[in-house]
């Protein structure tokens, strides 16, 4: 391996110029490199797939678990948020935590007020200067008698910013 100086930085230039490039600097000639983009020295391939882990979407094989909860994709009620517990109130098929009728069918109803009254009809809370709706957790601007928004009463006590559909 041939090591050369580029303006200050130093990069690893594989085979001297044999025709073996080694586009990621990791001593693996890309024709042999399991992932020639990303730096992997050990060539880790868990599932033997060809695909080296670090650059592999599946490095354990074809399970996708892309919120990181434990559940794989294929099962998971809510495959975009964290919800290992898999609550599902009503029984739709929808995790809790992404379904904006947690607790079945319910007749949508819009409130528009000033943030303070909001808070004062228990349709949201406040840390001190900023308003959050209940149940999304929303953030609904500053606490204040001049701010107007707009709550969308999905399901029981659950408010969303916005109008119903």
């Amino acid at each position: 391996m041939v090591r050369q100086a580029v303006f200050g930085l130093s990069q690893n230039c594989s085979g001297g110029g044999n025709g073996n490039p080694d586009t990621d600097n990791d001593g693996i000639a890309d024709s042999a490199d399991n992932c020639p983009n990303d730096i992997n020295v050990d060539q880790a391939d868990n599932d033997n797939d060809g695909i080296g882990n670090v650059c592999d979407s599946t490095p354990n094989g074809g399970v996708v678990d892309t919120d990181n909860d434990g559940i794989v994709d294929s099962v998971d009620n809510c495959p975009n948020n964290a919800n290992a517990g898999q609550a599902d109130n009503d029984n739709d098929g929808i995790g809790n935590v992404c379904d904006s009728t947690p607790n079945g069918s319910f007749t949508c109803t819009d409130i528009t007020s000033s943030n303070y009254a909001h808070v004062q009809a228990s349709r949201a809370t406040t840390n001190g200067f900023y308003t959050f709706s209940i149940g999304s957790g929303e953030n609904m601007g500053f606490y204040n008698i001049y701010s107007l928004t707009t709550l969308a009463e999905t399901s029981a006590n659950y408010y969303e910013i916005g109008s119903c559909p």
